[in-house]
C-alpha cells in the first residue's frame, strides 16, 4: 500500500526533499547524493 511506498520514499530521498518536492508548484528533479563521513 501506499504506507510502505512513503517509508521507501524517505530513505530514497529524506524528508526535507520530500517535503520541498511536495510543496512546490514547478517540476523539479532531486537526485540522491552519498552522505559525508
Amino acid at each position: 500500500g501506499s504506507h510502505s511506498r512513503k517509508w521507501l520514499e524517505n530513505i530514497v530521498m529524506g524528508s526535507v526533499s520530500e517535503k520541498v518536492l511536495r510543496s512546490t508548484s514547478i517540476p523539479l528533479f532531486i537526485i540522491p547524493t552519498k552522505k559525508r563521513d
